[in-house]
């Protein structure tokens, strides 16, 4: 399956979910129906503007954070493309090439990166 398809199914699974027709939901995001068809069934690339796809997150009445908004935003990404919620942050953004660049140097296997995705998600920092 392609990643046009997949995003397209997830975007039509919670559509459905969130009990919204296609052109009700058409009309809540500002788009044409046949435009979010054509996106829904992979025949054109989902929209890649962060932007645009927050607009469509929220009426999905998707929260920021949880593991549903990143499956839609990592969905509509290009294979090897940074998705656009985290591009935006740019706070973050600027270190994503040197965090790329160690994990490369070290050589770190699959197991060691997805132990360190554990350990940056368990993380607490300290507030002083």
């Amino acid at each position: 399956m392609n990643t046009k398809n997949q995003f397209g199914e997830v975007l039509r699974d919670l559509r459905i979910k969130a009990g919204f027709g296609l052109k009700e939901f058409a009309k809540k995001i500002g788009m044409q129906a046949s435009n979010l068809s054509f996106i829904e069934n992979g025949r054109v690339s989902p929209p890649r503007k962060a932007e645009t796809l927050e607009v469509m997150a929220q009426a999905l009445g998707l929260k920021e954070g949880s593991e549903e908004w990143a499956l839609f935003f990592d969905g509509a990404a290009k294979p090897g493309e940074i998705p656009a919620d985290v591009r935006k942050n740019k706070h973050i953004s600027e270190f994503i090439p040197l965090l790329c660049r160690t994990i490369s140097t070290s050589k770190l296997n699959k197991e060691q990166i997805q132990q360190l995705i554990k350990k940056a998600r368990d993380f607490k920092p300290h507030h002083e």
